[in-house]
């Protein structure tokens, strides 16, 4: 939509300006400049989605919710779904962005960091899909619970220990092919280093299991206003 396109102006017009007075150019972000390689579209696409070690349903599975709810959002026409048809463009537009960038791993990094700026836009969608009976089915709702604790697990634990040690000891700058390594993923090796983070990792452990709980308790709970 127009509003939409504007407000996507509004945003990359001052990023490109101060990047072209600060490096010269108004692509480049500090990091040199990095190609794009349309030609290698596939291979980002399956690596941004699915490499063991990067891949956005790998790291954060609930999010498989999110693209249900955008696509049910081309079926009905309220003004809120059509808002978000707009925004599920805006990011396959970012997705397509990415997967022909020539680093499109993210360099050393914890899971799929160049999707992360999409979170809010997941978020909205699955809260608008579930209101619109996305996850009616039992089942559905517990594949849900257990992905999202999955991730909120999962982050947590990278949060305390994750180090750069994975990436830089398979210097998957240089060559991403450890990325798809099934034997030995980046999560794995995190969730191996939890026992040395101590008390601090205990800690974590237990806020993860309560906010779980809590979550759990609270489903279908009615809706009070404060």
């Amino acid at each position: 939509s127009p509003r939409a396109a504007a407000g996507a102006l509004l945003g990359a017009l001052p990023l490109a300006l101060g990047s072209w007075v600060a490096f010269g150019s108004p692509l480049e972000q500090g990091y040199g400049q990095k190609p794009l390689d349309p030609g290698a579209l596939g291979a980002g696409l399956a690596g941004l989605l699915a490499a063991p070690s990067r891949g956005l349903f790998i790291y954060e599975p609930w999010t498989l919710a999110a693209v249900a709810a955008l696509a049910l959002a081309w079926r009905r026409s309220d003004p809120f779904a059509v808002t978000l048809r707009w925004l599920g463009v805006s990011a396959l537009a970012t997705l397509l962005l990415y997967a022909s960038y020539a680093e499109w791993w993210g360099g050393r990094v914890f899971g799929p960091r160049f999707l992360d700026d999409l979170a809010p836009l997941f978020v909205v969608a699955v809260a608008w899909g579930t209101s619109r009976g996305l996850l009616v089915a039992r089942a559905a709702r517990w594949a849900f619970g257990v992905a999202a604790v999955w991730s909120l697990a999962l982050f947590q634990a990278a949060a305390l220990v994750y180090d750069q040690r994975w990436d830089t000891d398979r210097r998957v700058n240089f060559d991403p092919a450890p990325l798809w390594d099934w034997r030995d993923p980046q999560w794995l090796a995190v969730i191996a280093e939890l026992p040395a983070g101590g008390a601090r990792a205990l800690a974590a452990l237990a806020l993860t299991v309560l906010v779980a709980a809590l979550l759990y308790r609270l489903r279908g709970a009615p809706y009070r206003p404060i």
